[in-house]
């Protein structure tokens, strides 16, 4: 690609490798390389490396807006596609690092971040800058009078828009602008004369604070230079420092020295620009309310108050400081209160039961996600300030790849106590259908009972006349009971995608939405459990069993059970696998051939993958040559072409190699490439 930057033209080499992710670059090393143009002017070139899937018009100009943010340059992103002898500029070999890797561009909320941070770094040294700079006392229109200095965005000049955050300096006769305060790379500058004017312009959705400067002497595109300042109080600082330059031109103004109180006021501007700054990067605020939920628990009403703020990003919440609120309904009756901040753009329905579905998790309760929207004066309920951290905002809802990991992180913190509490559990020996009789223990997932499906884990306890569930081991807390009787049927329930061990639990004499209760196992073993020990209790109600005692047999088989339930938990949570081998991948590598072990398990998730221990391992070939070896684990659904290569990928970022993705599928005895277990 052929580019231009003030100084001349701008090369940038494109190569491809296929096991770089789509729609991501690493830039070269050593760049920018000074490479000789035709008329033997030295060029500025840049090399890049993309998949070859990503070659096309709008991804050739985010790797342009890439390069300018990495190396802090004004490449025009109208670039044009010159014929060059090997389509390589220079002599010189390429190197990238699959570790630099960066996907591009950048999703909204990544942007936001990404600006915030670099505002924040830059602005953390204005104060200091504002009392180094050489900000005349005495007023004149001339080039050694600085008036202003400041980082702001700038516009870009090519055809595509860039933005760029530059170090400002206003004089009387021009505006400057460099990559920082240092001044020692100076990207531009901008003519202030009488032909010149100034004026605010209307704020787009992520630049709200924009000016723009016009010389009306120039006749083509570069006769303005679009700015962003970071707040309110910056943009209209500038306006009002270059209006007075070019009032001072025009002879409006005569000149003048700046008294102690401007220099104040200037002072306290610098310093409410940093408070602002520090208040809307990772401080709190308030939000304006904006509605009131109405939610159920078992112990009554429950509101949550809803504010909004568009500093949030979309589809992002934040829950309020020191929650639940205790706050009185119109009964006089004190019901909890939740405050959360949303972004404006946030608000509907669907929104509405995902902050419920968050709520619950982060507090562990059950609201109905079942909500209404009561009028209440205020759009508030309680008379208390909401204060929200911008820290703690959090998306939802969370994606299915987060969701499984959090179960699993979940399950695994529960189980781990559970030998100990099957241990200590007064499972009794005398199997008797009343409440004293303990017949099983343990953790499972279980369906809330709103409108909208939300689960939990919980600490569920059999006795011969109820579960009843607790929010964990400790049985501090008990979140709710479902009735034993003979009118009660126990059953499993077909696998969904995500829950495979369902079990229900049925109360016929119960005419409402009430007389079930589904619950989810965290393997099949265990759910078989349930079934039975439930069972077990309703064939004692229906007299189909007399009360004994346990035997120590019996006892012996449930301790094994258990061991096997544990032993199960630690091989599927964390724990050692081998999986199945099913097919072999042949690579190629600089060094020669590669293959790759694929073994299958479904305990793990799909469109997961693990990685072997001890890898690579060397094992010969046919001829007898030694072949890097690596093994992985996948769950049988993910089994394609399309994965295959992801497979690769994911090896290649891990271990930093460069295996060609474009495999083959050999036939190998056994379905495995060597002697050793994976």
């Amino acid at each position: 690609m052929k580019s231009k930057l003030s100084s001349g033209k701008v090369f940038v080499n494109v190569c491809c490798d296929d096991s770089i992710a789509i729609s991501a670059v690493i830039l070269g090393e050593n760049c920018p390389h000074a490479v000789p143009d035709k008329e033997g002017n030295m060029s500025d070139t840049y090399d890049v490396c993309i998949n070859s899937q990503s070659k096309d018009d709008q991804f050739n100009r985010e790797i342009i807006i890439h390069i300018n943010k990495e190396y802090a340059v004004e490449l025009d992103a109208d670039v044009t596609l010159p014929k060059i002898k090997g389509n390589f500029k220079g002599s010189h070999t390429p190197a990238f690092s699959l570790r630099d890797a960066k996907k591009i561009p950048m999703t909204e909320e990544e942007s936001v971040e990404d600006m915030f941070r670099a505002l924040a770094e830059k602005k953390n040294k204005s104060e200091q800058v504002m009392a180094k700079a050489d900000v005349s006392s005495v007023r004149k229109a001339d080039s050694s009078t600085v008036f202003n200095v400041g980082y702001m965005e700038k516009e870009g000049r090519g055809t595509f828009t860039t933005w760029n955050n530059r170090f400002f300096i206003l004089t009387g006769t021009e505006i400057s602008y460099y990559v920082n305060e240092s001044k020692s790379t100076l990207k531009g500058t901008f003519p202030v004369n009488s032909s010149c004017t100034i004026e605010a312009v209307a704020a787009s959705s992520k630049r709200k604070f924009q000016l723009q400067i016009t010389d009306h002497s120039i006749k083509n595109k570069k006769n303005k230079m679009l700015m962003n300042a970071p707040d309110a109080e910056t943009k209209q600082e500038w306006i009002s420092k270059i209006q007075e330059v070019l009032d001072l031109l025009a002879g409006k103004h005569s000149t003048s020295t700046k008294s102690s109180s401007s220099m104040d006021t200037s002072l306290k501007d610098t310093r409410s620009h940093e408070n602002e700054l520090k208040s809307s990067v990772g401080g709190i605020i308030s939000g304006a309310p904006v509605y009131v939920m109405k939610s159920k628990l078992s112990s009554g009403k429950v509101f949550v108050n809803v504010c909004c703020d568009d500093s949030i990003a979309i589809s992002a919440v934040i829950l309020g400081e020191n929650c639940p609120h205790a706050v009185p309904d119109k009964e006089g009756n004190m019901s909890d209160t939740y405050d959360v901040c949303i972004n404006s753009q946030s608000k509907d329905d669907q929104f509405n039961r995902e902050i419920i579905i968050h709520i619950n998790k982060e507090y562990a309760v059950e609201l109905d996600a079942d909500v209404t929207l009561p009028k209440i004066k205020g759009n508030f309920k309680g008379s208390h300030t909401p204060a929200f951290s911008l820290r703690d905002a959090k998306k939802i809802p969370m994606t299915e790849e987060e969701s499984v990991e959090d179960m699993f992180r979940a399950l695994a913190e529960k189980k781990n106590k559970s030998e100990q509490v099957m241990a200590k559990a007064d499972v009794s020996s005398v199997r008797k259908a009343d409440s004293s009789t303990v017949f099983n223990v343990g953790y499972m997932e279980k369906e809330g009972r709103g409108t909208f499906t939300t689960w939990n884990n919980r600490f569920f306890i059999l006795t011969g006349t109820e579960i009843s569930y607790y929010v964990n081991e400790s049985k501090s807390t008990l979140k709710g009971t479902f009735p034993v009787n003979s009118s009660c049927t126990i059953e499993a329930v077909a696998a969904s995608s995500k829950r495979k061990f369902q079990l229900q639990i049925t109360d016929h004499s119960i005419k409402n939405k009430k007389n079930k209760m589904l619950m989810n196992a965290p393997d099949a073993e265990t759910k078989q459990e349930w079934i039975s020990k439930i069972q077990e209790v309703l064939d004692l109600l229906a007299g189909k069993h007399s009360t004994s005692t346990k035997s120590s047999s019996s006892m012996d088989t449930s301790l094994k059970d258990t061991r096997s339930h544990e032993n199960e938990l630690k091989s599927s949570v964390g724990g050692i696998i081998s999986g199945a081998p099913v097919y072999v991948m042949k690579s190629k590598l600089s060094s020669g051939k590669v293959f790759v072990n694929v073994c299958c398990d479904d305990s793990i998730a799909i469109s997961a993958v693990i990685l072997g221990e001890n890898c690579p391992h060397a094992v010969p070939d046919k001829e007898g040559n030694m072949s890097d070896t690596y093994d992985v684990c996948i769950n049988s659904q993910s089994k394609d072409d399309q994965f295959n290569r992801e497979i690769i990928i994911h090896i290649n970022k891990e271990y930093a190699v460069e295996l060609d993705a474009d495999v083959t599928l050999p036939k190998i005895k056994g379905n495995f490439k060597g002697s050793h277990t994976p």
